[in-house]
């Protein structure tokens, strides 16, 4: 009887172990975050709008009467034969940002902690044919977490400059991206992912922005060790069991 009871209370724990270290692999699988509204499909647009929806818009300029940025928002693609079409837009619409420094648009994935691994933030960026920005004008490009007094603590960044050796252009999207490989000891991890794109300039130019994603692939050492951890555990409880 004793050893029928050893043996279901191992048998339990061999189930926990399993289940544990499958919570660990499902949550640490390669692909793209859910990131809302990457591509700036919504709100739709006939023209232009200082909103994009499930992103923060904010900058050093509010609309008076809205308290709205003016400088952040989303515009329809202009027809192929117009001047300022953008060739490889992704659906319809493009988000812009003012070069202004301090304008930004914002998204934190709630529910998406940041594990150990290697996470890509992606974005297709072009300038306004009307209105470029200076030479000397950047957009940046950065993931980053919040600490606890709510602070932004930047965990990869790109600058992009509208310069020659960078070669943007109205018309066609150039794809950049950022990349930070974290590990066990990030303080990072288990902090939701946050995405930043903001401007560092002066004021009358525009980027557009298309297509922005992150991507994750998880660090294969790190997920070896948990499974380990969980598998020696384990044994640890079948030793005592048995004594």
């Amino acid at each position: 009887m004793e050893k029928e009871m050893i043996k279901s209370r191992f048998q339990v724990n061999v189930l926990a172990t399993i289940a544990a270290v499958s919570i660990l692999g499902c949550t640490a699988i390669a692909g793209s975050l859910p990131l809302v509204n990457g591509s700036f499909e919504s709100p739709q647009t006939t023209f232009a709008t200082p909103t994009i929806d499930g992103w923060v818009t904010d900058g050093p300029i509010l609309d008076p009467q809205f308290g709205f940025n003016p400088f952040t928002g989303v515009f329809l693609n202009t027809a192929p034969a117009e001047p300022d079409h953008i060739t490889n837009v992704d659906q319809d619409q493009i988000a812009f940002i003012g070069t202004q420094t301090g304008n930004e648009i914002v998204q934190v994935i709630s529910g998406t902690p940041f594990q150990p691994g290697e996470y890509t933030l992606t974005a297709g960026v072009a300038i306004s044919l009307g209105a470029s920005p200076a030479a000397t004008d950047a957009l940046r490009l950065a993931l980053f977490y919040e600490d606890d007094a709510g602070a932004r603590q930047i965990v990869a960044s790109t600058d992009i400059l509208n310069d020659a050796a960078t070669g943007l252009s109205a018309n066609l999207l150039k794809t950049f991206d950022t990349s930070a490989v974290l590990d066990l000891s990030s303080p990072a991890i288990g902090r939701d992912v946050g995405v930043l794109i903001t401007t560092i300039g002066q004021p009358d130019g525009f980027f557009d922005i298309d297509a922005v994603s992150v991507s994750f692939i998880p660090e294969p050492t790190s997920l070896a060790l948990m499974t380990l951890a969980g598998l020696m555990g384990l044994k640890r409880r079948s030793v005592t069991l048995k004594a």
